[in-house]
């Protein structure tokens, strides 16, 4: 009952997350949404995808950054939502995702969106879309050196 603004519960949100206690902002910002006591905006829900995030809750992360991806239409949203998928070794999803998330305009690693869709059609044997996205993916230089070695 202490706090009665958003961005009261939006700092301690980042409070937590930053202080290695992901798990607790996640808990206080989904009961805060649940109780209509802060709003599902762009920042409560990028926060809280977070949070779940890297407090390996991945499905209720996944849950969340979906329901971001609908509000923002964020190549950058789509490929942390792909690469969650990734790491639950669901890869015909990350495809997807990756997929989404390369034909979105705005996109800040595209070449990493590249490089990792080529990992994980490497992972379901298909190599040669792997190969394609590898060659892609060569030409960003934060993924070259990478992709090379792919």
């Amino acid at each position: 009952g202490y706090f009665d603004k958003e961005d009261d519960y939006i700092r301690l949100g980042y409070l937590w997350l930053n202080n290695a206690t992901p798990y607790k902002s996640a808990l206080m910002l989904q009961n805060a949404i649940d109780k209509d006591k802060i709003s599902s905006n762009k920042t409560t829900l990028r926060l809280l995808a977070d949070s779940y995030l890297n407090a390996r809750e991945l499905l209720k992360a996944l849950k969340t950054y979906k329901q971001l991806a609908k509000l923002t239409n964020s190549g950058d949203i789509y490929t942390q939502i792909a690469q969650t998928y990734l790491e639950l070794e669901n890869y015909h999803e990350a495809i997807e995702y990756f997929t989404k998330a390369i034909k979105s305009e705005n996109i800040k690693n595209l070449g990493g969106a590249y490089l990792l869709r080529g990992i994980a059609y490497y992972n379901i044997q298909n190599f040669t879309k792997a190969r394609a996205n590898f060659i892609k993916a060569r030409n960003y230089q934060k993924t070259k050196q990478i992709a090379i070695e792919w």
